[in-house]
């Protein structure tokens, strides 16, 4: 995303970040070194779980939940603040609808979503433009404001990263 002229890497020393598929806890480590504040590193799998915690060991600001993101509330007793990024990492079909039901559940009114939308994880045969402005709209319909819109290429083939801003609807 920085090496393809994003305007802003969106996190600072101040940002607390669910970060959903932490997977093995590279990119969890380099947003460590970016925030002071809390990294709440959820992974699915076992096995990326143990490599997330041996490489995240150090760094005191990483709290590693084995969880399935498709079920927020099963991680809210570990959540202690409101969450300024949900940084979404994810290759699930559902990828979009998972990063909308975390951010209702824990972003702040006007919180970041950073979502890495990953084509072939969501259909292999449909056209790749085709994917990415569904899943845009699907965002936009539930609210939130696209900041900016990234392509990973050429380092992540067929991967859109998209920036958006959270507003809770007046109830």
């Amino acid at each position: 995303m920085i090496l393809n002229n994003a305007r802003n890497i969106y996190i600072n020393y101040t940002s607390t970040v669910l970060y959903l598929g932490a997977s093995s806890g590279t990119t969890v480590s380099h947003i460590s070194d970016i925030t002071t504040k809390t990294i709440y590193a959820v992974e699915f799998a076992p096995r990326s779980m143990r490599e997330l915690i041996q490489n995240c060991n150090d760094r005191n600001n990483v709290i590693p939940i084995l969880a399935d993101a498709n079920y927020p509330e099963q991680y809210a007793k570990f959540i202690f603040e409101e969450i300024d990024v949900v940084y979404v990492d994810i290759a699930q079909p559902n990828l979009t609808e998972i990063a909308i039901l975390n951010c209702k559940k824990y972003l702040k009114d006007g919180g970041l979503l950073i979502l890495a939308i990953k084509a072939k994880s969501i259909d292999v045969a449909l056209p790749i433009q085709t994917i990415f402005n569904a899943e845009i709209q699907k965002i936009e319909n539930k609210g939130f404001e696209i900041l900016e819109k990234i392509s990973l290429s050429p380092y992540s083939r067929d991967h859109l990263m998209i920036i958006a801003r959270f507003y809770l609807k007046p109830t």
